[in-house]
């Protein structure tokens, strides 16, 4: 008897478990990542109506903000700045809630000289910029490095700088592989490419609209670029359009867990490019709005 009624007591707690919780687990779920505040603000704006309800929990230290809208769950974060930061909420974000994909929007650094300010990056693949050897000058050779034919690499080098690619293993793989970049996952470069077309942005220049760059390469490190000479280099070497501190280990976390990622970068900055001081403090709002704009567009189509 009093077995029946514990089997009957657990049905009624079933039958009456609030319909949101078995609702979620049937929907498209997607985080959305921003390394610092204004940027996660600035897509809630852009894509939750006044008033949705948030579902927060903490966990580490980090905040995770959940809300369903339009048939999808939606798990907002805080990376944090910089790599390691970015890599470790990333894993933590996929552990704990078992996203189908993961989009990072905010800003970066512009490195193409073609771009300013206000324009809007949706990178094909994203290197790694401070993954290198530092070599000591050849006294013997003016202008070589020590050992650098052996210890150079295809990545090229930056006076003494010489650029690798990390090694990196995931399921399905014996050992460690080298990786040039690491790359967005194509069909959601195929929705952003079948919902951005025509989409207005506000420029940082008078009469200039933003410009909207799809497809191309960026890069990531733990260094806040503001130096024209690395800039061009940069540039010339591996043709990249930004440089930013967090997506190439948002990136490169996704790729190793099989996980659909897309990066969307708003310009703040010209990376060194500009005469004078930097100009993030000026564009910051602007290219976290402009960021947010396009990732919202794409969410909404995903």
């Amino acid at each position: 008897m009093r077995h029946l009624s514990f089997l009957s007591l657990l049905l009624s707690l079933a039958l009456t478990l609030p319909l949101e919780a078995a609702e979620s687990a049937s929907l498209k779920r997607i985080a959305v990542i921003g390394a610092f505040q204004e940027e996660i603000d600035a897509i809630k704006k852009e894509l939750l109506p006044a008033g949705t309800p948030l579902v927060t929990t903490s966990i580490n230290g980090t905040r995770f903000d959940e809300a369903d809208l339009g048939g999808k769950h939606y798990v907002f974060l805080l990376s944090g700045v910089s790599m390691v930061n970015a890599a470790m909420n990333t894993q933590l974000v996929l552990d704990r809630f078992h996203v189908d994909a993961v989009f990072f929007t905010g800003i970066a650094g512009g490195v193409n000289p073609d771009l300013l300010p206000g324009d809007v990056i949706i990178p094909a693949e994203w290197l790694h910029q401070t993954e290198s050897i530092w070599l000591n000058p050849d006294p013997q050779r003016p202008g070589k490095y020590v050992s650098e034919e052996t210890r150079g690499t295809v990545a090229g080098h930056w006076e003494m700088i010489f650029f690798r690619d990390v090694k990196v293993v995931r399921e399905g793989e014996s050992q460690p592989a080298p990786m040039h970049a690491f790359p967005a996952d194509p069909a959601l470069l195929k929705i952003a490419a079948g919902t951005i077309q025509g989409l207005p942005l506000a420029g940082g220049k008078p009469q200039r609209l933003g410009k909207i760059v799809l497809g191309d390469r960026a890069m990531s490190g733990p260094v806040f670029l503001d130096n024209a000479r690395f800039r061009a280099f940069a540039y010339e070497k591996w043709k990249v359009d930004a440089h930013d501190m967090e997506s190439t280990a948002v990136a490169q976390v996704c790729w190793v867990n099989k996980t659909p990622v897309l990066i969307v970068r708003g310009l703040s900055d010209l990376a060194g490019g500009q005469a004078g001081p930097n100009e993030i403090k000026t564009y910051v709002t602007l290219a976290a709005k402009n960021a947010a704009i396009v990732t919202a567009r794409i969410l909404k189509a995903f």
